[in-house]
């Protein structure tokens, strides 16, 4: 009885030293890196945070990457109820991982993950013990960083999604510049405008799905801290809007290069899902940012109509078919589409022959046709026969400017309307 009482009295020792150990680096405000470094000592293995679908977010302060960056988590651990703690065996070269859920109440918030000691480890309760320490002290740390992130980031998307709202006179663009100093940033008065959107409704339900918001515009915020002059980022669920400055991005080539940077960050957390980027004209004051994200959007919808996907598109780029954005009657543009295309539309009910995405190949390719040929994988000779049917059936001369620049907006006004 007496070695029962002692050995339970160590066990209390044990678990009241390394619940005070796990207490102080919380009240010292020490972070979640010396948190999982603490783990890691005691329990004998490296340590790290993930995602609740798997990426890791978080290492400590030393040796991070000896632990996978992703691990495929068995469902079980995902449910409300499922196992307290389990062994996983991942990375190259492959070694035995053990996973502890961190949990706050019944929401779960990501994974304790540690590597498991080798062969002939002993002082296996200590171990236990500092992980489920540690969990719960990891979903403190978490719940409070959240908490954080969330009133900064609500305040912060208030912020833009006024500056975006238009309407602004000299008091109120004065007023959101002080309030945006508050927060850390210097709003810019001469910016571009980034608009990032998913490409399809399948697309759109992976960015709203649970956590893939958070994760999109943790990359984006931390990009454009590291890279973008600390740029203003506002994260929705079916959108993200970047606001550029021009100190930053002085011209459109260089605020394309970095919208890529900016895709390139987002898109592989969409899969398989796919998004775009459009960029409105560089807004000259902080009244003008509404004017650009307008532009951002609608360079967006033109490339979507155009059956582009995973694109960056500028609305500067698509130079005069952007007046068909500002076209209010898509009546008018079918009746143009009518006139224009009309016959060949026609002939392509009853038709084999590819004529219109024969036009549509010499529109992209400038009209050279050798070009457009082999774009379309035809002999030269077949597309001159081609433009002889298309001449042939629509009346007109393709030789004609005048009649090149009609069929080019008019195949895009096709493709815009969905005809």
């Amino acid at each position: 009885m007496q070695r029962r009482l002692e050995a339970q009295l160590a066990e209390i020792r044990l678990s009241h030293e390394i619940h005070g150990r796990f207490t102080k680096l919380s009240l010292d405000g020490a972070g979640i890196p010396a948190i999982l470094d603490a783990v890691g000592s005691l329990a004998g293995g490296r340590a790290g945070l993930y995602s609740i679908d798997g990426f890791r977010v978080r290492s400590g302060a030393e040796d991070g990457d000896a632990l996978p960056a992703r691990l495929h988590l068995p469902a079980e651990l995902l449910r409300e109820h499922g196992p307290l703690e389990a062994r996983l065996t991942a990375g190259r070269p492959a070694r035995e991982l053990d996973v502890v859920p961190v949990r706050a109440g019944t929401d779960l918030l990501g994974f304790l993950v540690v590597a498991a000691p080798g062969a002939g480890a002993d002082d296996a309760d200590s171990r236990l013990r500092a992980l489920q320490h540690g969990s719960t002290v990891l979903a403190l740390e978490m719940s409070k960083e959240r908490a954080a992130a969330e009133v900064e980031r609500r305040l912060r998307g208030d912020l833009v999604e006024e500056l975006l709202a238009g309407g602004l006179d000299g008091p109120e663009a004065e007023r959101l510049a002080r309030q945006a100093e508050r927060l850390g940033h210097r709003l810019p008065h001469r910016a571009w405008v980034l608009v990032l959107e998913p490409d399809d409704p399948a697309s759109e339900a992976e960015m709203a799905a649970r956590g893939r918001q958070d994760r999109i515009h943790g990359a984006l915020t931390d990009l454009a801290r590291r890279r973008l002059g600390a740029a203003l980022t506002l994260t929705r669920s079916s959108s993200a809007v970047v606001l550029l400055s021009e100190e930053v991005a002085p011209d459109l080539g260089t605020a394309e290069r970095l919208a890529e940077q900016l895709h390139a960050a987002a898109a592989p957390l969409l899969r398989p899902g796919t998004a775009s980027m459009g960029i409105g004209n560089l807004a000259e004051s902080v009244a003008e940012l509404a004017r650009s994200h307008h532009e951002a959007r609608q360079a967006l919808r033109l490339a979507r109509r155009g059956g582009m996907r995973g694109k960056i598109t500028s609305y500067r780029s698509l130079g005069a078919f952007r007046l068909l954005l500002e076209v209010q009657s898509p009546d008018a543009l079918r009746r143009f589409v009518g006139e224009v295309l009309g016959p060949l539309l026609k002939y392509a009910e009853s038709r084999e022959t590819p004529l219109l995405e024969t036009l549509e190949a010499l529109a992209a390719a400038r009209w050279v046709r050798r070009a457009a040929a082999r774009d379309l994988g035809i002999h030269v000779n077949s597309m001159s026969y081609r433009l002889e049917r298309i001449e042939t059936i629509s009346g007109v001369k393709l030789d004609d400017p005048e009649i090149r620049v009609a069929i080019a907006i008019a195949l895009r006004a096709r493709s815009m309307l969905g005809m």
